[in-house]
């Protein structure tokens, strides 16, 4: 009977610095793997990695995990203007997309379907650039996108993924659920990691179009993992334009704008009361509250519970309250629906619009 070799075990001495690098690849792989690997499999890894050139991009990955927000504005700034980015670039941001895409806040506070199709279909711009087969690779994706399906190795050819994402993108147009492709985020990431590419030149190319979704799903991702935007100290305030007070009855809405963020004073002169939503993360939230609340709904979301229960004459009772402060307020139909006309007549405000396009690129696709 043939013995399988016995592995040797080899104790070294390391440097502070080198110890720190690996324990940020163990951070780095135990989230590509969702479970957690010890510091000595990264070091096997490592070594038995440097046997090609993937030992270069494993460190430089590192290193830009090293400073998470510098490492993304960087990525960002280099893609609005149309500098180079490098593949370890892309891996990085890769991995915040997928969070962006797994990290689910709440419907509608979740990435729109839209979303999920462009990130499909980048998926395949990027496929195209292949330089083998990949058919291993596919198996993959397939396995992330498509649920229960056996796929037949005699029938497996080059269109199975592209004709099987077709078909997900129909559903997701039709039904306008993207989350059904949750796992476009984790294959991105994968491809990045993992295809052959003739040159990085290319995969910039390829993804120039995606630009937009590309860049407001890191910084979903990266709001969501970081808990802060995409900004750095050395950005300086936001240059927005002023947006005008706005009425709705004894309903009013002030718009403050600071060097950093925005928020929202609404004034109830029936109720001598003032209430202010500070941040454009809290402001997207509650307009999703006001959206989505119906009688006998509950919104659970990251800074609101609110809840709607029928009232004895036929109208509904709405109640919300903030998580930071634990102040309710409280409404009937007619003053619910008095709000929520107000806090949608600031959404088409263009002057806001234009506000809440540049917070998308710090907060993301909330």
């Amino acid at each position: 009977m043939d013995r399988r070799p016995q592995q040797q075990t080899l104790s070294i001495r390391i440097s502070d610095s080198l110890r720190d690098f690996l324990e940020r690849s163990k951070q780095i792989i135990s989230a590509a793997r969702q479970e957690n690997v010890s510091t000595s499999d990264v070091a096997k890894l490592l070594l038995e990695s440097a046997k090609d050139d993937r030992l270069d991009l494993r460190m430089e990955v590192a290193e830009l995990a090293e400073r998470p927000t510098d490492a993304l504005v960087a990525f960002r700034r280099k893609m609005e203007i149309g500098q180079p980015r490098s593949r370890a670039e892309w891996i990085f941001a890769a991995q915040y997309i997928q969070v962006a895409c797994e990290k689910l806040t709440g419907n509608p506070l979740s990435p729109g379907p839209e979303v999920y199709v462009s990130l499909l279909e980048a998926l395949l711009a990027v496929r195209k650039l292949r330089a083998d087969r990949g058919l291993a690779l596919d198996r993959y994706y397939l396995g992330e996108l498509i649920d229960n399906t056996s796929w037949n190795e005699r029938k497996f050819d080059k269109d199975v993924l592209p004709n099987a994402i077709d078909r997900l993108i129909e559903e997701i147009r039709s039904t306008g659920n993207g989350k059904v492709a949750a796992g476009v985020g984790r294959c991105l990431y994968v491809a990045m990691r993992d295809e052959e590419f003739s040159d990085t030149v290319a995969l910039n190319h390829a993804l120039d179009k995606f630009q937009n979704t590309l860049l407001r799903m890191a910084a979903r991702g990266h709001w969501i993992r970081e808990e802060r935007p995409l900004r750095t100290t050395r950005d300086g305030p936001l240059l927005l334009p002023t947006v005008m007070p706005m009425h709705r009855g004894s309903r009013h809405l002030s718009v403050s704008i600071g060097q950093t963020d925005i928020s929202f004073a609404i004034s109830i002169d029936s109720a001598d009361l003032v209430y202010t939503i500070s941040g454009y993360a809290q402001i997207r939230e509650f307009q999703a509250m006001l959206h989505t609340l119906k009688p006998d709904s509950i919104w659970d979301g990251p800074s609101f519970h609110g809840l709607a229960t029928p009232s004895g004459t036929n109208s509904a009772a709405y109640q919300f309250r903030r998580r930071q402060d634990g102040v309710m307020l409280g409404f009937n139909e007619e003053n619910w629906q008095s709000l929520r006309e107000l806090i949608q007549e600031a959404m088409e405000q263009p002057a806001l619009q234009t506000v809440f396009r540049e917070m998308s690129l710090i907060y993301g696709e909330l």
